[in-house]
């Protein structure tokens, strides 16, 4: 698998029919803080907001092959300007194919141009293992539990994760 077959494209309104589908998915809800199902209405208002924050937040679909196959986004902190936080889903077709690695580190050389950014924190359900051994491969450190989600830590400028072959 190569990277030039990984892309990431800006998510847009046209993109919230997808996004909803991919929230609201068991599998996803299964490893979420809230586990309800979202409205259209509660996930369109969302978007919208989350949208308008794009230019210091970074919001992409994946692109896998130029197919749709999950997204990638990074969140401020509200305590720490300096701190983002990584959201990513890959469709359960395109699971453990080494895309989420290609994704982040795609949208991590991203995120360096914006020079805003000095830490990268990702959250992890403790019960999913795939995700925590994503992170931990590409260099992410644990650095404490909150209630049933480990959080992750990954420092700006430190070695990225540049193996591409899984």
């Amino acid at each position: 698998m190569s990277i030039m077959e990984i892309s990431l494209r800006q998510c847009t309104p046209l993109d919230s029919e997808l996004l909803l589908l991919w929230r609201n998915l068991g599998g996803v809800r299964r490893y979420t803080e809230s586990r309800v199902i979202i409205s259209p209405q509660e996930h369109t208002s969302w978007l919208q907001n989350r949208l308008a924050l794009v230019p210091q937040q970074p919001f992409w679909i994946i692109l896998f092959k130029n197919l749709e196959i999950g997204y990638l986004r990074f969140d401020s902190s509200s305590e720490n300007l300096k701190l983002a936080w990584v959201s990513i889903f890959i469709s359960e077709n395109r699971q453990n194919m080494g895309l989420g690695q290609l994704s982040i580190d795609l949208g991590i050389a991203n995120l360096i141009k914006l020079k805003h950014y000095e830490k990268i924190h990702a959250r992890v359900h403790q019960d999913n293992h795939a995700s925590t051994k994503l992170f931990m491969r590409m260099g992410f450190v644990l650095t404490h539990k909150e209630f049933e989600f480990l959080i992750f830590e990954k420092l700006l400028g430190t070695t990225q994760s540049l193996d591409h072959s899984l």
